[in-house]
């Protein structure tokens, strides 16, 4: 989920999510709008809880821990935006152990 934090912004964002790997490379992704495009950024209100799920497509076959990044950017300039925190992607807190797919 996202939640806004500050006043509204014009600019339409796009999520990406990444699956990486134990040595960091990217192993599944997908870019697109919040909330698969019923919720864009332009219409968050502050404080705001957004419910957003993304399904990951692989990019070769991978078994093993991973961890999930997250973030957005302008989809026009590529440009990330930057966290309260100055990063410009989140490591979601758990990880996990793919399998097989």
């Amino acid at each position: 989920y996202w939640r806004a934090l500050e006043g509204a912004t014009s600019a339409d964002y796009t999520v990406f999510t990444h699956l990486l790997a134990a040595d960091g490379h990217l192993v599944a992704q997908h870019d697109g709008p919040p909330a698969g495009g019923t919720r864009p950024t332009p219409g968050w209100l502050p404080g705001e809880i957004i419910t957003d799920h993304h399904e990951m497509t692989f990019r070769e076959p991978y078994v093993g821990p991973a961890t999930i990044e997250v973030g957005l950017y302008d989809s026009a300039t590529l440009e990330r935006v930057v966290a309260a925190t100055g990063d410009t992607s989140v490591i979601l807190p758990s990880s996990l152990n793919v399998e097989g797919q």
